[in-house]
């Protein structure tokens, strides 16, 4: 057989056959080479038969495939020629994306591929008479894209101290169901720069999951709505969102971002209370905050009851040093620019009987408060 070659020490057929075709032809066995005769000689008559073999050059279709997109149809037919119709394809070795099958009777790859990435494979085609060809393919699949992704509900300007919602919508369906990460940071803006902790998300922390089922745009983050807590020091909020859909990463280029301002202002103060309160002594509690972290000045104006005469019935404190040695300590960096301050006072003549409220106005380099008042 051309092609062929037979090694009669180990009887072994080695080579490449040329010619397709069958073949019949005899083979002797000699049991005893010192004896020449038939009782000595077995025959054996081996049958061989060649199919004929399509190279890879028959493949009409290349090695690299018409690339797929993950969760969008593709079709893409693959085609042999130079054989016997029809043709049965199957995968030869490696693997299909996840989504994707091959047809065995049409040797078309079809489906929605589920996961992006490249992905290698051999296929065989084999004709009617048994001819075969291998072709080894590469199908990349790439991630599919995002529409716009928008980070809404928020003000440009937040007020300190609250909780403004926020969403995230995409601007239209996506196929896939995504996974993501809203988080977000914050510089502050203020005399004396520190970190307020209460810039977060009203699940807690500064950063929070959430999905977006496939075919809707909006995000879900496991809660009936998601606020932020502004805190109360000046400063810039950012938030972001990052993506993925089946382990994929499909953040949108530019990545989402928001940005909130919250703003200088002058001191606020939440309360005003008597405490400690004698015969001819008090003390009057102020809370509030300063977002920018500075209070210059607290004054305090007394009203008296009906028929008391009460000389200074006003006092003005500086706060300049107060609060500059509070707002630089370690100790206020948890409650970001609130404080609590207490102001002690003593009557030199009559007694706090005759008091009835005072009002509490505190300044800083952003203006002053509204007066707030506490009775006695």
């Amino acid at each position: 057989m051309p092609g062929l070659r037979f090694d009669p020490s180990t009887g072994t057929f080695s080579g490449t056959p040329t010619v397709p075709g069958g073949f019949l032809f005899e083979l002797r066995i000699f049991h005893n080479v010192t004896w020449w005769n038939d009782a000595y000689v077995s025959y054996v008559t081996i049958p061989l038969v060649v199919h004929p073999r399509l190279s890879t050059g028959y493949f009409v279709s290349t090695e690299w495939l018409p690339y797929g997109t993950s969760n969008v149809a593709y079709s893409y037919a693959l085609a042999v020629s130079g054989a016997s119709t029809p043709y049965t394809w199957e995968l030869s070795s490696g693997g299909l994306p996840t989504g994707l099958t091959l047809d065995r009777a049409s040797g078309t790859i079809s489906g929605r591929p589920a996961v992006a990435g490249a992905y290698s494979f051999i296929v065989r085609a084999t004709d009617r008479t048994g001819a075969v060809a291998w072709r080894a393919f590469v199908l990349r699949v790439n991630a599919q894209s995002l529409p716009a992704a928008i980070i809404g509900g928020l003000p440009d300007t937040a007020t300190p101290s609250t909780q403004p919602k926020v969403d995230l919508t995409l601007a239209s369906p996506h196929s896939a169901a995504i996974t993501g990460t809203l988080g977000l940071s914050f510089v502050p803006d203020a005399a004396n720069n520190s970190n307020d902790p209460a810039v977060q998300f009203s699940t807690g922390g500064r950063s929070v999951s959430f999905t977006i089922p496939a075919g809707s745009t909006q995000a879900n983050f496991g809660t009936s709505e998601l606020r932020i807590q502004t805190g109360t020091v000046a400063g810039i909020i950012t938030l972001w969102a990052s993506m993925t859909a089946g382990g994929v990463d499909l953040t949108p280029d530019p990545e989402p971002v928001r940005v909130i301002r919250v703003p200088l202002l002058a001191p606020t103060i939440s309360s005003v209370a008597i405490r400690n309160k004698s015969t001819n002594s008090f003390e009057v509690e102020v809370i509030g905050y300063a977002t920018s972290r500075e209070v210059t000045q607290a004054s305090f104006s007394f009203v008296v009851a009906s028929g008391i005469n009460l000389q200074g019935g006003s006092a003005s404190v500086g706060l300049t040093n107060t609060s500059t040695t509070w707002y630089q300590g370690t100790s206020s960096t948890q409650f970001g620019s609130q404080f609590r301050y207490v102001q002690p006072f003593s009557l030199s003549q009559g007694d706090t009987s005759g008091l009835t409220s005072v009002s509490v106005t505190l300044t800083s380099a952003r203006g002053g408060t509204q007066p707030v008042s506490a009775n006695f």
